[in-house]
């Protein structure tokens, strides 16, 4: 999404999983474990660390362990409510609320299962510039292209890769109306990684800067979703439930001394964009309220 301003690995220089470019799957020479699956509370500090930015556009949250809607075993439920900020007609605010990987070092592979069970979206008049948008996902930095030039806290070279599910005004020509599971893979070209200057990769033959898996999720329904890190394949392999996985090379990036990134963290969270909005009109909303479950990493990403 063009407004998704994520922002969130540290490398060890030993490829985890290999998989085929031109045929993809989740073979590894790490198997999936299961990271929590949440039935035993509460949130364990020994897996995760507490995640948002920008709480001060946060109106509602929720981030707590809940009850499965079978009644069989529980859940993490994340929800948030945003607003734009009151002081201009142009832009919007990025939120974001989660958990953290305790050792986001180790992680080079994500899955989870994600069911949304609300969504609202509501745009200001005087701002048509700004889309908002609200999604729940994995999100990954991952590597820094230039060890020689990496300053630590300035995402500068760092790539991301996130896979997430949500809902846009401005992407997926529905105005908002849809959810939808979808990946995004990026180099951030500034230190704060602003949408506006970044290097977006796509899977072969196609543009923008995300791409669709699937078809439009249903509200309510559980959805699996993943990224690995195919670092010897200069790629990242995302997959929707039992679908085909599809790959994204990075490997038209120059790279002259790759290496840890400048921030090293994995996130689950929600992920929100709020249009701003003076008054007397009142500035966008964006909510999402989402269970998660079962979520996996790689072997030794285990606490």
């Amino acid at each position: 999404m063009n407004r998704m301003r994520v922002v969130m690995f540290s490398l060890i220089l030993v490829p985890l999983f290999v998989v085929s470019v031109s045929n993809p799957s989740e073979a590894a020479l790490e198997s999936w474990r299961v990271y929590d699956n949440f039935d035993v509370g509460p949130i364990s500090p020994r897996k995760w660390l507490g995640w948002n930015d920008e709480y001060r556009y946060i109106r509602e949250e929720d981030r707590t362990i809940v009850a499965d809607p079978s009644g069989v075993g529980r859940d993490l439920r994340l929800m948030q409510k945003a607003w734009g900020a009151g002081s201009d007609n142009t832009g919007e605010e990025l939120t974001q609320l989660g958990l953290s990987f305790a050792r986001p070092g180790t992680v080079k592979a994500m899955k989870a299962k994600i069911n949304v069970r609300a969504f609202n979206l509501q745009a200001c008049a005087a701002n048509t510039s700004s889309s908002i948008d609200a999604n729940a996902g994995l999100v990954g930095d991952f590597f820094n292209v230039n060890q020689a030039t990496r300053i630590p806290g300035n995402f500068t070279g760092d790539v991301f890769a996130v896979v997430a599910v949500g809902a846009s005004t401005g992407n997926f020509n529905d105005a908002g109306t849809q959810l939808h599971a979808f990946g995004m893979v990026f180099k951030c070209n500034d230190s704060k990684c602003s949408w506006q200057n970044r290097t977006y990769f796509v899977p072969d033959g196609q543009s923008g800067d995300n791409f669709l898996l699937g078809s439009p999720v249903a509200i309510g329904s559980w959805v699996t979703i993943s990224v690995a890190w195919d670092q010897a394949a200069k790629q990242f392999v995302f997959q929707r439930d039992a679908q085909t996985p599809v790959s994204v090379s990075y490997a038209s990036l120059a790279m002259p001394n790759p290496g840890a990134p400048a921030v090293t963290e994995k996130n689950i969270a929600t992920i929100n964009n709020s249009s701003n909005c003076m008054p007397p009109n009142v500035p966008g909303t964006s909510k999402i309220d989402v269970l998660i479950d079962n979520v996996q990493v790689n072997q030794t990403a285990l606490p």
